[in-house]
């Protein structure tokens, strides 16, 4: 499996291009698409508390398969709830009238403490 992600931050949204591939066996999955997002509220700008929550939006496709919009809602920077749903637009498109299947997600930010490095004169 391998995956790739690029922040491109702007001055009130940031966007994130994503790729993935995966291959079990003689099946082979490629995901691509990007994300946008926009955070609400602010964090201090004096402490190194960082409390603000985002709104996140994307979309991505299942290579010959699916096309796959996704919402997600970030609260304060420690949970994320998402939903998505993939749009059958593959070779079964026929049978299912391009119906596909909702996903509900939860992450949890924070298990692990943040150790990346921001690069001399980098934004945020």
């Amino acid at each position: 499996m391998a995956h790739g992600e690029v922040r491109i931050t702007g001055q009130r949204w940031t966007w994130s291009p994503r790729a993935m591939v995966a291959q079990q066996g003689g099946s082979r999955e490629i995901l691509y698409g990007a994300m946008l997002h926009r955070r609400i509220g602010q964090d201090s700008r004096f402490t190194t508390d960082k409390n603000s929550s985002a709104l996140h939006l994307g979309l991505f496709h299942r290579w010959g398969d699916a096309l796959i919009p996704t919402l997600q809602f970030e609260w304060q920077r420690k949970l994320v709830a998402g939903l998505s749903y993939d749009v059958n637009i593959g070779k079964l498109r026929a049978q299912t009238a391009f119906r596909g299947g909702a996903e509900l997600s939860l992450q949890w930010i924070g298990m692990f403490k943040d150790t990346r490095v921001r690069l001399p004169n980098s934004k945020g």
